[in-house]
């Protein structure tokens, strides 16, 4: 029998092997298409982040259970019966998740400052128009402490997992 936080991993790199296929799906076609606002580049350099490093992520996940399991330094069997050590695996992973996802949008919006930094080096825009909304400014914002919450489910899972064991009393 395997043990369960070697299946949890490997649940959880399925889980970035669709999310990547998802974000691959989702910008592909402005890498072929030509009426994108993005230069190809930009979009590339999306794709990437958004796509590959988590595929790179599921491959190690799936195929590399042992090596990771041995990194995290998870539970054996006998001590798997404390149900903080599947919730310490599990907040890694949603936290791992978190990190992929906002790393992704935080790379689409340094795409969209740098081109707005591009089309103002041009002097295309006019003193009168914004470039940036307030609206993009927020969902960078929010991006960053999504960013800095899954850094803290990733790194500090433990402290986390004890935080809701004092929460239950």
């Amino acid at each position: 029998m395997e043990d369960i936080s070697k299946v949890l991993l490997k649940i959880g790199g399925f889980g970035f092997l669709a999310y990547s296929v998802i974000k691959i799906a989702e910008y592909a076609p402005y890498v072929v298409g030509k009426s994108s606002e993005y230069a190809p580049v930009d979009v590339l350099a999306i794709l990437l982040g958004s796509g590959f490093f988590p595929l790179l992520f599921a491959y190690l996940l799936i195929r590399r259970t042992d090596s990771i399991c041995r990194f995290l330094r998870c539970p054996s069997v006998d001590r798997l019966a404390l149900p903080e050590e599947a919730e310490r695996i599990g907040i890694a992973l949603i936290g791992t998740f978190l990190l992929f996802r906002s790393a992704s949008d935080l790379a689409f919006h340094l795409a969209t400052l740098w081109k707005a930094h591009q089309i103002q080096v041009a002097g295309m825009a006019s003193t009168n128009i914004t470039l940036i909304t307030p609206q993009e400014h927020g969902f960078i914002v929010a991006t960053i402490v999504e960013l800095l919450v899954a850094a803290y489910f990733v790194l500090g899972a433990g402290n986390f997992v004890a935080f809701l064991k004092k929460l239950r009393g």
